[in-house]
């Protein structure tokens, strides 16, 4: 790699890092005409694949397809069209197989 390349990398690897913390950044006030307003910090989403539960979704993908054996893709499909749900996503799924409406 030449220089100019590899500064461009870094820079870039720089920014990617900057926005992590910003997007990771808990709550701020701003103010409109006087009035100031507090941002709450955003809530932490859990994902629970029956008792066990996850910081990402992907993380919860990955588990509730290798222990219940079903493609991620389907899988990801099956958990939006049922309300965001693994639970109910994975019923359907074995429903789907053993012939179940």
């Amino acid at each position: 790699m030449d220089a100019v390349f590899q500064i461009s990398l870094k820079g870039g690897m720089r920014l990617g890092k900057e926005t992590l913390s910003r997007l990771q950044y808990s709550g701020f006030d701003y103010e409109i005409n006087g009035s100031i307003t507090r941002v709450p910090k955003p809530q932490r989403d859990v994902f629970k694949v029956f008792d066990e539960e996850f910081s990402s979704f992907r993380e919860a993908l990955a588990f509730a397809s290798a222990t219940y054996k079903i493609k991620k893709s389907r899988l990801s499909q099956l958990y939006f069209d049922n309300d965001e749900s693994f639970d109910r996503a994975i019923e359907v799924f074995h429903g789907l197989v053993e012939g179940k409406p």
